[in-house]
């Protein structure tokens, strides 16, 4: 008996059997729309990609644009008090980024080496006044800075080092020393001029020549109540102990100077002998950055008899004649180390 053919071949399978070859193939079709989402997070990577390079780009070109501003205004100083640096100041603004610190007006941070354009000259000769020019290497770092003009500028912490060298301490002292005897009349004054001074590192002592090796004094430098002080650790002359009013007034001199490059709302911190000189140490907190900026150059103007700190007339009137400007990036005239006031 022949079985009947079945009208389907290929019948559909019930609830609980196997899919089809056909509903495979089309539930296989299904990751179209994954493709979608992967087309637009690249698109949208791109995007971030570009805006951080934008970042990027205008952090770096806000970097440049501000350290040329730096470099440009104390290369000008420094050409206005007939002096040149040595090399480019070096200026750095840490890790942070400088471009969110200006849009909150916060700057992290600013660290700013100046080379050294000291220059020491005799217009009168050997024996005359030395003139003093320019100012030794100094090395700043800002932290904090806020202000919404260049003139309110703060910062809340600062610290300052530069290395006074010799050269720069007798001249000053000389000027000072010669200053006094002429307004005093003082001749005793005048044969104890300071005529070198060589510097002990291992014993943190300057050892002072006076009247060309007539005389020897010896100071130690040495950080006080935020103040540079000396303390005399002996003085002779041919033998005999110095007088008094020769020392005091040698001491006295040098403090002057030391109290003349001195910042308001900074202290000398540290005073360290070194081969070259006296390396000078200062702190700050929340410190006027314009007062800063007008520190810097110990111009003589008008010759080597004019400018310094003395404690005489003199010293008034040529501040008058050349007032301090504090807006500027390095300083302008001056009567102490690295000063722009008299002391």
């Amino acid at each position: 008996m022949n079985t009947p053919q079945q009208p389907y071949s290929n019948p559909q399978p019930s609830w609980g059997g196997q899919p089809t070859q056909d509903a495979q193939s089309s539930w296989n079709a299904q990751p179209q729309p994954q493709k979608k989402s992967k087309k637009g997070l690249t698109i949208l990577l791109s995007i971030l990609v570009v805006l951080l390079l934008l970042i990027a780009l205008a952090e770096f070109g806000l970097r440049a644009y501000v350290k040329g501003q730096i470099v440009d205004g104390v290369k000008q100083q420094a050409a206005q008090s007939n002096t040149a640096i040595t090399s480019d100041p070096k200026v750095s603004f840490g890790s942070s980024s400088l471009l969110l610190g200006a849009l909150g007006g916060n700057i992290k941070q600013v660290d700013i080496t100046i080379p050294s354009s000291l220059k020491i000259s005799h217009p009168n000769g050997d024996q005359g006044t030395p003139q003093v020019d320019g100012n030794p290497e100094v090395h700043i770092l800002a932290k904090g800075i806020k202000g919404k003009s260049e003139s309110d500028m703060r910062a809340s912490d600062l610290t300052m080092q530069s290395e006074i060298p010799t050269e720069l301490m007798l001249a000053q002292a000389q000027k000072n020393q010669s200053q006094s005897s002429s307004s005093s009349n003082n001749a005793l004054a005048g044969m104890f001029t300071l005529t070198g001074i060589k510097t002990d590192p291992e014993s943190g002592v300057l050892d002072f020549e006076i009247g060309g090796g007539l005389a020897k004094l010896s100071m130690k430098p040495k950080a006080e109540n935020g103040n540079l002080t000396m303390d005399v650790e002996g003085g002779k002359v041919l033998g005999f102990d110095l007088p008094e009013t020769i020392v005091n007034s040698i001491r006295d001199s040098l403090t002057k100077q030391s109290q003349g490059g001195m910042i308001e709302g900074m202290d000398v911190t540290d005073v360290k002998v070194t081969e070259r000189g006296m390396e000078i140490h200062m702190h700050g907190t929340d410190v006027d950055l314009a007062k800063v900026g007008g520190q810097g150059a110990t111009t003589d103007q008008g010759g080597g008899d004019q400018g310094g700190s003395g404690g005489s007339s003199g010293s008034d009137s040529n501040q008058d004649e050349n007032p301090v400007q504090p807006d500027r990036p390095y300083g302008s005239s001056g009567g102490g180390y690295g000063s722009s006031r008299a002391a």
